[in-house]
């Protein structure tokens, strides 16, 4: 369900990443916790989470990861990612 999701619904980049080859190994590398054999990992966003739920008709609290960041965000503070090289300010 959220694979087929991904692919044919939520636009990357806006509502996901996915992590592969070079960028899924620094971030395993970061992240001990992460299982080693994966090939490759979806990273949803808030407002792709918010969409997957109305897609689904699922109603859940919206998890606190994505209250902190939409909090910081909103008092100024800068949250950054990377992905492929390319850093993103959120």
């Amino acid at each position: 369900m959220v694979d087929y999701y991904m692919k044919h619904k939520a636009e990357h980049g806006k509502d996901y990443y996915q992590l592969t080859n070079t960028n899924l190994r620094n971030f395993k590398l970061e992240n001990p916790r992460i299982v080693k054999f994966i090939k490759r990992l979806n990273i949803i966003t808030r407002e792709g989470f918010i969409k997957f739920c109305r897609a689904y008709g699922i109603q859940i609290e919206t998890p606190k990861i994505f209250r902190f960041i939409y909090t910081e965000a909103m008092k100024g503070t800068v949250i950054s990612l990377s992905y492929k090289g390319e850093k993103t300010d959120l």
